[in-house]
């Protein structure tokens, strides 16, 4: 996480001394952002998982919805306060801002101490925990659903926020202030609706909310696509951003409530799934509940037959499940 934060942070301080001196062009600026993209690729993923790490279980939920809510409030705010800065500084001024958020972000992230439930478990290589990852992914029907949703999802909604900047430029005849208002009104209908979220999950079902949120999204695209009005369009946006914001959170609470806690293989060379090793295949969660946990079947290889992760797996869903049950 530290690491996508100083990519991310570099990025901008390098855009913005380029700005500064005048030897920039678009091609260098999407080369930037390009770069503050990969850095963001690799925070988020750990960004999302320490919550659980950090949360009990029944907590989660409500995290990651004021994680949301946070995320959101600052759309509304920072997209309008940008282009009053763009439009009354000039771009290097807002290029500035952004360096100093980042680094005031990056400053923040490394003095805070969390309290983590420490694992007995070793640490292993990074690229075990990636290969353990994807096996249990596979193995995981509800962790395989929520990607392909994601994945459906993202590819048809990110037009909204891709094709904005020309929507407001050749069908709105806007300027920055103007894209500044509709991604004003696109966070304000996520930012009320995460406020509303724990309400909407109450009264209705997962499946009900993201059938309503991408309905709300295939809305917005329409509306976006044939209204001249700039009010119009700030109206719509906000349909669409209760919708993303209620899909994405609605798929990552499914995913943080259906990973373990643990990390698939704890130890190399460990004969395979030993269920009788109460240390070697179960360990506590955040939440204090006994989960197993995968060791690797063969000493030389590092690999789990299939039907011994599968009974595995059946039992992680099932302690799973009844954990959520209670704390529900």
């Amino acid at each position: 996480m530290m690491l996508g934060w100083c990519v991310i942070a570099l990025s901008s301080t390098m855009l913005t001394a380029t700005v500064a001196l005048g030897f920039y062009n678009p091609w260098m600026i999407l080369a930037f952002s390009c770069l503050a993209g990969c850095g963001a690729a690799f925070t988020d993923p750990a960004w999302h998982a320490s919550v659980g790490d950090i949360l009990r279980k029944r907590d989660v939920p409500a995290a990651v919805t004021l994680i949301s809510v946070g995320y959101n409030a600052m759309r509304s705010i920072g997209p309008a306060f940008g282009g009053i800065v763009v439009a009354s500084f000039g771009p290097l001024t807002a290029f500035a801002i952004a360096t100093l958020t980042y680094l005031t972000l990056l400053w923040t992230v490394g003095r805070c101490k969390w309290n983590v439930r420490s694992s007995p478990l070793p640490r292993e290589p990074l690229t075990t925990a990636m290969h353990d990852g994807a096996r249990f992914t596979a193995l995981s029907g509800e962790i395989k659903a929520a990607i392909a949703r994601g994945a459906l999802f993202g590819l048809t909604s990110i037009s909204i926020l891709a094709l904005l900047p020309l929507v407001t430029r050749d069908q709105l005849g806007g300027g920055p202030i103007g894209y500044g208002i509709l991604m004003a009104g696109f966070g304000t209908g996520a930012l009320c609706t995460g406020i509303c979220n724990n309400i909407l999950r109450r009264s209705l079902s997962q499946e009900r909310l993201t059938t309503l949120a991408c309905i709300a999204c295939a809305a917005c695209c329409l509306s976006l696509a044939l209204t001249p009005s700039l009010a119009v369009a700030a109206i719509a946006l906000a349909l669409g951003g209760a919708g993303w914001v209620v899909t994405w959170t609605g798929l990552d609470v499914s995913v943080q409530l259906s990973s373990p806690r643990t990390s698939p293989s704890s130890r190399r060379g460990n004969p395979t799934m030993r269920t009788g090793d109460a240390d070697a295949n179960r360990a506590g969660g955040p939440d204090g509940v006994e989960r197993p946990v995968f060791v690797p079947a063969d000493a030389n290889s590092g690999a789990v037959s299939t039907p011994s992760a599968l009974v595995n797996v059946e039992k992680l869903v099932q302690t799973s499940l009844r954990q959520s049950d209670a704390d529900e």
